[in-house]
């Protein structure tokens, strides 16, 4: 967030915590969100072709790689595990389109699903 505040880009950061928690909650201009919420968004995204992966992207294939890698584990007493599962990759591209994708998905839901389906990139 530091990184994105001294660019001084010309847009409203929300800093978003993930947690391992039940619910969202609202910490100043912050969010705390569940990994499983940020997943579950990101899962309706891509089965409903609402986001795409841009061929030109310039972490596209690292991103499709993560996103291959990505698993759901259930561990005892049936609590869930989001991440690259065996392998020794990472999930941050897949976290960061998560959370770009949870914020969509909660707050501009409407506009994703008015008359139209519109394609999120």
């Amino acid at each position: 967030m530091e990184m994105f505040r001294e660019a001084r880009l010309p847009v409203n950061l929300v800093p978003i915590t993930i947690t391992g928690g039940q619910q969202v909650t609202i910490n100043g201009s912050g969010r705390s969100v569940p990994k499983a919420d940020l997943i579950g968004s990101l899962e309706v995204l891509l089965e409903r072709g609402l986001l795409r992966i841009a061929a030109d992207l310039p972490q596209a294939d690292l991103l499709r790689e993560e996103l291959r890698r990505f698993e759901r584990t259930s561990r005892r007493g049936g609590r869930l595990v989001y991440g690259p599962g065996e392998s020794t990759g990472h999930d941050d591209s897949v976290m960061a389109v998560a959370m770009g994708g949870w914020w969509v998905w909660t707050n501009r839901r409407a506009a994703l699903l008015g008359p139209e389906l519109k394609p999120l990139g």
